[in-house]
């Protein structure tokens, strides 16, 4: 808990903040052992506008400014803060760097929650969790981040997650080839029922299972955004795991493409184009393809005002004699491939050897081509047996 302050000042501080006003007394006394204090100086820059620094800051004396770096390099204030108000709940919440920078324009003594405290109260007290006031514009982002994935970076957040439409589990069986798999399947299940029942039996309970794992494989096949980087993971159960993904600054290009059967149904593709030698990606059969460009588009144009920042601030300092600046923008890291299952290992696709990579295609890909025959065989074996006994 903050140090010479009562626990009875820090608990009644932060009954005030809009974020913590829901909580019940033993709550707050929970979060309040979290909390600690600081004193600043006129002129202290408390956070730096881009900044990692996960911290919601309430002022209990003294008074601050926030002044913003615009997309033309021109900074200019945008808020005052005085004693009562709070600042930092989106870098506290999921970790994305500051947007603005705050200075102290008196001398002020503040309360601060730091963001890796705050997330393990939250697993202790889920109820804390429940009862937060998180403004509406950021209740979404918050909802898609109580549980990140556990590859985002520090400082990385999930903007947006969605997958393709469940239209797409039967519009995609107008190929010939899955559309003649059902047909056969369905004939063969007719076909034994009046000759040999148990069998039919067996092969209705392995299309039901069939049918069960492509949904679950349709859930586990989805599309993200966050502030850095843009990704579409697919992962066969027990099987395969795959990302591809791409820096938020390396997207050159984003369109739409619409099929004429799913145009008016709002159902359309987003095609990203990445700079280099990134592989672009693809995020088919959508719902509200137009918003999605918008999320990524606003991205985009957040990390450009972050690049700019951060070099005015490096000349500013390289002026003022002072110390480089760290890099503002969060740095992903090299992409590290999932540790390979078992079964991947047996039927998985690479094949590594020194100096090379190769691909193979995958034992799925065989047995879709093997699918139709078999049954065929099959059927006709039953045929023949249940003809000639």
């Amino acid at each position: 808990m903050a140090e010479s302050l009562s626990r009875e000042l820090v608990v009644e501080t932060l009954r005030k903040v809009h974020l913590f006003s829901r909580l019940n007394d033993d709550e707050l006394r929970a979060l309040a052992e979290i909390v600690h204090s600081e004193r600043v100086t006129e002129g202290t820059v408390i956070v730096r506008q881009g900044a990692l620094r996960p911290v919601l800051y309430i002022i209990l004396a003294g008074e601050a400014i926030a002044r913003s770096v615009d997309e033309e390099g021109r900074e200019r204030p945008v808020r005052y803060f005085k004693a009562g108000d709070a600042f930092g709940e989106t870098s506290l919440l999921i970790g994305e760097p500051r947007d603005v920078s705050v200075i102290a324009r008196t001398d002020m003594e503040l309360l601060y929650i730091n963001k890796a405290d705050f997330d393990r109260l939250l697993r202790e007290f889920p109820s804390i969790g429940r009862k937060l006031q998180v403004r509406e514009d950021l209740l979404p982002i918050w909802r898609l981040n109580v549980s990140p994935p556990r590859w985002l970076v520090p400082g990385e957040a999930v903007i947006w997650e969605g997958r393709r439409h469940w239209l797409v589990l039967f519009l995609s069986a107008f190929d010939l080839g899955p559309r003649l798999l059902w047909l056969l399947l369905a004939i063969l299940t007719a076909f034994l029922a009046f000759t040999v029942p148990p069998l039919a039996l067996l092969l209705a309970v392995f299309e039901v299972l069939l049918f069960a794992w492509i949904i679950y494989d349709w859930r586990n096949d989805r599309f993200i955004i966050t502030n850095l980087r843009v990704g579409h993971i697919e992962r066969i159960a027990l099987l395969t795991y795959s990302r591809v993904e791409a820096p938020i600054e390396r997207i050159v290009d984003v369109r739409i493409n619409y099929r004429a059967l799913t145009q008016p149904l709002g159902l359309g593709d987003v095609i990203i184009d990445t700079a280099g030698s990134l592989p672009g990606i693809k995020f088919d059969w959508i719902t509200d393809p137009p918003g999605v460009v918008e999320i990524i588009n606003k991205q985009r144009a957040r990390v450009v005002r972050w690049e700019r920042a951060e070099e005015r601030g490096r000349i500013r300092e390289r002026i003022k004699g002072g110390e480089e600046l760290e890099p503002i923008i969060p740095v992903l890291p090299t992409r590290v491939r999932e540790p390979p299952s078992l079964f991947s290992r047996i039927l998985g696709t690479e094949i590594r050897e020194p100096g090379s990579i190769s691909w193979r295609t995958h034992p799925f890909i065989l047995l879709k081509r093997i699918s139709v025959p078999l049954l065929v065989a099959l059927g006709t074996l039953v045929f023949s047996v249940r003809f000639y006994s």
